[in-house]
């Protein structure tokens, strides 16, 4: 038998795992549902089914025979009240608030990202509305405050094009001319220049 390189002659007597601690190769479940495939184990490597998203990941024998080991995988680990991280459920990005949302919640499909996340005030809107909202719609704070979600202080436009025409009509921007008025001055140069064409000839 090969002595492993951190087992001295007095520590090492030649008992396996089984038998010093009892491990059993039969499938385990644990208190949160994960479940332990030790009749997989492929030396080290045991195959373990994540207790709330069921994908299965591959964790050495080392990390299951810990006391604080879950079997969740890490994206589950490091989401929800489980996490070191966790801030309830509620981040800032960009100066706009995010909430978490799971599969259940009605617009978990239609409005969430990646990670589970939708922005709090397209949120109130979509919950004020009783429905989603399509990603070109555009809900804007009155007050300017990111974070006041209130739904008195949120405004809905149909499109980014909306939003951008309403907020200059509000707050002109010096120099701005609306496309319209943009149009008139052009009309009016074309009309301007066949007048001096007509002239000429």
């Amino acid at each position: 038998m090969i002595l492993l390189n951190n087992a001295t002659r007095e520590e090492f007597n030649g008992i396996c795992r089984v038998c010093t601690h009892g491990e059993s190769w039969e499938d385990e479940i644990l208190p949160n549902g994960s479940i332990v495939f030790w009749s997989r184990r492929d030396g080290q490597h045991i195959p373990i089914q994540c207790g709330i998203c069921n994908d299965e990941h591959i964790t050495s024998a080392s990390n299951v025979r810990k006391k604080t080991f879950t079997g969740l995988c890490r994206t589950c680990l490091h989401t929800g009240p489980t996490s070191t991280t966790w801030r309830g459920g509620r981040v800032t990005k960009h100066g706009y608030i995010y909430v978490k949302v799971y599969p259940g919640h009605p617009f978990y499909e239609s409005m969430a990202n990646s990670l589970g996340y939708i922005a709090e005030h397209r949120l109130v809107m979509a919950e004020h509305l009783g429905r989603p909202l399509s990603s070109t719609e555009v809900v804007h704070h009155k007050n300017g405050i990111r974070t006041d979600n209130r739904i008195e202080n949120l405004e809905l436009f149909v499109s980014f094009h909306e939003h951008g025409t309403a907020l200059q009509d509000r707050h002109p921007h010096p120099g701005y001319e609306s496309a319209d008025k943009l149009a008139q001055t052009l009309n009016r140069l074309k009309s301007f220049l066949n007048q001096e064409e007509e002239e000429t000839d």
